[in-house]
C-alpha cells in the first residue's frame, strides 16, 4: 500500500469516528438512559451538528426502542446545510455566527416544545457547536439589536470562545443553563459534541443545559479587557451592572 492510500484511509477512518450521528448511537448503545419508564421522549437537537446528532438518536431508538414514543416532531435547529434527515422532524434553518430574528423563532420552538415534558418524560438535549447564535431569547430588557451589536463586536475583538460565550450567556434566558429550567419537572439528558479546545461543557453553545459559575462582574471585565465596554449597547451594561449588584439573578 502507497503513502498516498495510507493516508487517505488514515483520513477516512478518522472522519468515521468523528461522525456526530454514530458517535450519538454508540453512546446511547454503551449508556442506558432510555427506559420503558419514561412515558415520552422529547428529542432537541441544536447547533451545526444537529441534523446528524438527531438521525443518530433516532435511529438507536427505532432499533432498539420501537415502541417508545417519541412526542410530536423532533425540533432540529442548524445552521444552513445540505444534509438530509429520514425522519420526521420540525427542521428549522436558523443564523450564524451572528443571531437575528430567525434565532428568535429557533429558541421559542426549543421552548414551546420542552415546555409541556412532565415528570414522566424524558428530554434529551442534542447540543453541538454553534447554538449560542442559533438560538436566542434576550431578557426584556435587551433587543435583538443589542445582541447582534454585541456578537458582531465580540466577533472582531479576538475574545476566546470560551470569553465570548461568558457575556453571552449573561445576556440570554436561556443560556448558562436556563434552557433546562423549561423542561421542569422532565428527567433531562444532554448529549454534548465539544468544539471549545478546552472542553468546556458550559461553554458550549453557551451551556443551554449546563450550571455556570461565570458571573456578571465576569462578563464585565471581559468587556472592558478588549475595550469594549464604551462601544457596547448601554442597555447591555445596564444589564450586567444589576447584576453585579443583585439585582437579576
Amino acid at each position: 500500500m502507497s503513502l498516498r492510500e495510507d493516508a487517505k484511509k488514515i483520513y477516512t477512518s478518522s472522519l468515521a469516528k468523528l461522525d456526530p450521528s454514530g458517535t450519538v448511537s454508540d453512546y446511547l448503545s454503551s449508556n442506558k438512559i432510555i427506559s420503558s419508564k419514561h412515558r415520552e421522549i422529547y428529542p432537541v437537537a441544536f447547533g451545526k451538528a444537529s441534523i446528524s446528532m438527531m438521525s443518530g438518536f433516532l435511529n438507536h431508538i427505532n432499533n432498539n426502542y420501537p415502541d417508545m414514543v417519541i412526542h410530536d416532531k423532533p425540533v432540529v435547529i442548524s445552521n444552513n446545510s445540505t444534509e438530509e434527515i429520514e425522519y420526521d422532524v420540525d427542521l428549522f434553518f436558523s443564523s450564524h455566527p451572528v443571531p437575528d430574528e430567525k434565532s428568535l423563532i429557533a429558541g421559542n420552538k426549543v421552548i414551546n416544545y420542552i415546555s409541556s415534558s412532565t415528570e414522566s418524560d424524558l428530554v434529551i438535549f442534542l447540543i453541538s457547536g454553534g447554538a449560542s447564535a442559533l438560538l436566542a431569547k434576550p431578557p426584556s430588557e435587551i433587543k435583538l439589536t443589542d445582541k447582534i451589536i454585541i456578537t458582531d463586536l465580540l466577533l472582531k475583538s479576538g475574545a476566546s470562545i470560551n470569553e465570548m460565550n461568558t457575556v453571552r450567556k449573561h445576556i440570554s434566558d436561556i443560556k448558562g443553563g436556563r434552557l433546562a429550567e423549561f423542561a421542569n419537572p422532565s428527567f433531562c439528558y444532554s448529549l454534548v459534541i465539544s468544539d471549545v479546545i478546552n472542553d468546556d461543557i458550559s461553554s458550549i453553545a453557551s451551556g443551554p443545559t449546563i450550571s455556570d459559575i461565570t458571573t456578571y462582574k465576569d462578563a464585565m471585565n471581559i468587556l472592558s479587557d478588549y475595550d469594549l465596554t464604551k462601544k457596547t449597547p448601554q442597555a447591555i451594561i445596564d444589564y450586567f451592572t444589576k447584576g453585579i449588584e443583585g439585582e437579576i439573578p
